[in-house]
């Protein structure tokens, strides 16, 4: 009996660590390291080394808009993103081996157009097979819309009378309109000087 009641205490056990084993191999041991690949190609413009870190299934998930779905979609935002010449930091992080919670800022020249200063937001990260699987936004701790919407109503008012072949860029979001965006911002940027 004291046997049998051995081997039925055992397997249990035996099951529970077979999934927390598993569950280990689904969080990475270092998940910071990752996200800092993952961080850093963007800041270099370096796609192959967020293609390395990032799951084929790879998503972002921007509050409950679905903003990119696997890595050929990673791989355009990527492109249109570098246009912009985004920087991102990790400012900190959260991790207790199953869930990686960090706050992240970026600038570019889009942002500093519409707000001067980074958007930061809290973001969690999920992995799979050592690589992330998923980026989750799930809240913005700072972003100033109430300067984004006079800030983009002025510059569109601006090149229609200027520029109408470029004020078409925000129709869809391509990369040739990210373009156009940019072209943009670079020539309000210019004439603004020019008034000083």
């Amino acid at each position: 009996m004291k046997q049998f009641l051995k081997v039925l205490y055992t397997i249990p056990l035996f099951i529970l660590l077979i999934n927390s084993s598993c569950s280990n191999n689904q969080f990475p041991d270092h998940p910071e390291k990752l996200v800092s690949a993952f961080i850093e190609g963007f800041n270099t413009r370096n796609f192959e080394m967020i293609s390395e870190v990032t799951a084929d299934s790879f998503q972002i998930i921007d509050i409950d808009y679905v903003a990119c779905n696997g890595k050929e979609d990673l791989h355009l935002q990527f492109k249109k993103d570098s246009v912009f010449k985004p920087k991102y930091q990790l400012i900190d992080y959260k991790t207790d081996k199953t869930l990686f919670i960090a706050k992240i800022s970026k600038s570019s020249d889009r942002i500093e157009f519409l707000q001067d200063t980074a958007i930061t937001n809290r973001v969690i990260f999920l992995f799979e097979k050592n690589q992330i699987k998923k980026m989750k936004i799930i809240d913005y701790t700072y972003v100033d819309f109430t300067k984004w919407k006079p800030r983009k109503d002025s510059l569109n008012l601006w090149l229609k009378e200027n520029y109408p072949e470029l004020e078409d860029y925000t129709n869809q979001k391509t990369l040739e309109n990210s373009i156009k965006y940019n072209e943009a911002i670079q020539l309000w940027n210019k004439a603004q000087k020019n008034k000083e």
